[in-house]
């Protein structure tokens, strides 16, 4: 298979983090900015022996500088500050926010997974979608709206990064929900492996520049 080497915004506990370095993968640099979810990914990572992982205490935005961070009540809902909530803030503390394309660039990555809550938007946006063969997000269309989330699939789509499997389609649309874009030829082994099409019709069904539907989805019938 391909090598990959994966740059992750939002490692929180590590969990996901584990589960990516068991997939054989070369590499894996994490970034979590929230020192306890870091100190907590750290040991994960350690007494589980997960290898070819590099933490990085940061967060991911699209440029290198020292920013707000809004740690929330509820833990994993914190973000950098400016990111759209509805979460109480506990405290607001200052991290640093590494730039994804300087990252990209020195760590040799070539997979995107994020889990930033709600500012993947930013981030994939501002990319450089070049170098990059695969990207798993996670969307949270009750942060951002819809038709930004649609502006973000197609986004990817025009760089040749085509959505192609969809997790915790259950909760679509109104809760976060996990969406793999790839290119070809992994698109298409991804999706002859099994995923939800009715989804991925819908999520991509949006006119982004209007913000509005483009027509009648599978799922409205």
């Amino acid at each position: 298979g391909d090598v990959n080497v994966v740059l992750e915004g939002g490692s929180g506990v590590g969990l996901v983090t584990m589960l990516i370095a068991s997939c054989g993968v070369k590499a894996i640099h994490a970034l979590e900015p929230q020192p306890m979810f870091f100190k907590t990914a750290v040991h994960n990572l350690e007494i589980n022996g997960a290898a070819g992982v590099h933490m990085h205490r940061a967060a991911l935005g699209v440029r290198d500088e020292t920013a707000d961070f809004s740690v929330r009540w509820l833990p994993y809902a914190s973000a950098l500050e400016g990111v759209p909530s509805k979460d109480i803030v506990r405290e607001t503390i200052r991290v640093q926010v590494m730039d994804v394309n300087r990252a990209v660039a020195e760590f040799g990555a070539n997979v995107l997974h994020l889990d930033i809550e709600g500012g993947e938007a930013e981030v994939l946006m501002g990319a450089d979608l070049t170098p990059i063969n695969k990207v798993v997000v996670e969307m949270h269309p009750h942060i951002l709206g819809e038709s930004t989330c649609s502006y973000i699939i197609h986004r990817l789509a025009e760089a040749g990064i085509e959505p192609c499997l969809v997790g915790n389609s259950d909760a679509f649309p109104n809760r976060c929900y996990v969406l793999g874009c790839a290119r070809e030829p992994a698109a298409s082994r991804i999706r002859a492996a099994g995923t939800d099409t009715r989804i991925i019709n819908v999520i991509t069904s949006w006119d982004f520049k209007k913000g509005e539907r483009g027509g009648k989805a599978a799922a409205d019938e």
